[in-house]
């Protein structure tokens, strides 16, 4: 199926980058004017399939019609929106392509990353830094530990505070684990120019000191 509007083509192979931006804005006039009804993606374009059964195009189609009508800001909303999806996108592929062979997951790979970095460093600070509960954290250290990859301790100024470090088996693991690691993070990111990497790092960089002030 293929429909007009205003001498454009709204087409299955929409693929690139540019064409699904305009894809998606005329999608969205379509809806609007009545010409195609948001049950009707998948007769626009492929469907990239987002993680749960709906695709990026019948999502994106949905909340159009449902807010289509408010005043809103559609280009932060497409901005934050797509941040959500790209992170949780990275993060399933380096977890199923070089965590889980190395059987770590997501959480356990942080803790050794901001040990690794910052060792020794405190438990409180590693929740903090990983962004998740002491109790979570208690339960990787747990696992990492019975694997011989950190090692805890009492702090020898403050008998309340908890010290991490990794252990050397630890340390080789992180030696050998991370420029796996990087070898797909540059692979994420082959679809931008290499002149463009700078300016999208610090534009992340950006949003991040602004969600966070004290960052």
């Amino acid at each position: 199926m293929r429909v007009i509007v205003r001498d454009q083509t709204i087409s299955r192979k929409a693929t690139r980058a540019q064409d699904w931006q305009i894809t998606v804005k005329l999608v969205g006039f379509v809806v609007k004017c009545g010409l195609l009804s948001a049950e009707q993606p998948e007769a626009i374009t492929g469907g990239l399939r987002m993680a749960g059964q709906h695709t990026l195009t019948e999502t994106e189609l949905m909340v159009q019609s449902k807010i289509g009508d408010l005043e809103l800001d559609y280009e932060a909303m497409a901005v934050c929106s797509n941040l959500f999806r790209a992170a949780n996108a990275v993060r399933n592929h380096l977890e199923s392509t070089v965590l889980q062979p190395h059987d770590l997951t997501w959480t356990a790979f942080v803790v050794l990353w901001v040990t690794w970095i910052w060792e020794p460093i405190e438990t409180r600070q590693i929740a903090d830094e990983g962004g998740f509960s002491k109790a979570t954290l208690s339960g990787v250290l747990s696992t990492l530990e019975k694997r011989g990859l950190v090692s805890r301790e009492r702090s020898e100024t403050d008998g309340r505070l908890v010290l991490v470090r990794l252990t050397p088996a630890g340390r080789r693991l992180m030696k050998r684990l991370f420029p796996l690691f990087n070898d797909q993070e540059r692979a994420i990111v082959g679809g931008i120019a290499k002149q463009e990497r700078g300016l999208t790092a610090d534009v992340l960089r950006t949003m991040c000191m602004t969600a966070t002030p004290s960052a």
